[in-house]
């Protein structure tokens, strides 16, 4: 069994250039962040992309997307970023998010991190896509902080938002929101 533990909510009350948790606490096993995101791009979709620590360099992903016409897969070597999904531009579908969920086992461990990523970006056409991407983040410190921000936006639209979990394996078991 294991316990989450809602660490911090983040909702934009106007558009705002990213959503950030900062100071996370090394006190849980693994961390999960679930989020709801719009971006200001004048566009379909937007990807949501994914920075631990600040670092812009020691990133990489292999991701495979599918749009709902289509398919592709790909990989970014040292980049400074994680791809989380294509989400939902601006011109989509009225009122729509792109949602999603990031996973980040032993994130206080000292060794590489890993992260498994999903999510759907809707809009109501055949542009919804869907991306699983799998993560790594070569470096030794632990995640402290996790940055979600659009590849183009440059914004993320009012009422984006997003949650982070902190997750203690081995406990009684349950859900506890404070």
């Amino acid at each position: 069994m294991s316990a989450w533990r809602r660490v911090q909510h983040i909702e934009a009350p106007s558009a705002q250039a990213n959503i950030e948790f900062t100071s996370i606490p090394n006190s849980y096993t693994d961390l999960l962040v679930v989020f709801s995101l719009r971006s200001s791009r004048a566009a379909e979709n937007d990807a949501v992309f994914v920075r631990i620590n600040d670092d812009a360099a020691n990133h990489s992903h292999r991701f495979v997307r599918g749009s709902g016409s289509g398919v592709g897969t790909g990989s970014d070597l040292n980049v400074g970023f994680f791809y989380a999904v294509q989400g939902v531009g601006n011109t989509s579908t009225g009122s729509t998010f792109s949602n999603g969920m990031i996973y980040i086992p032993n994130y206080t461990g000292s060794q590489n991190k890993v992260a498994s990523l999903d999510g759907v970006g809707e809009n109501a056409a055949t542009g919804a896509w869907q991306v699983l991407d799998s993560g790594l983040y070569a470096s030794s410190n632990p995640v402290t902080s996790i940055r979600l921000y659009p590849e183009i936006g440059p914004t993320w639209m009012q009422y984006s938002s997003a949650t982070l979990y902190g997750i203690t394996k081995g406990s009684s078991g349950g859900v506890v929101v404070s």
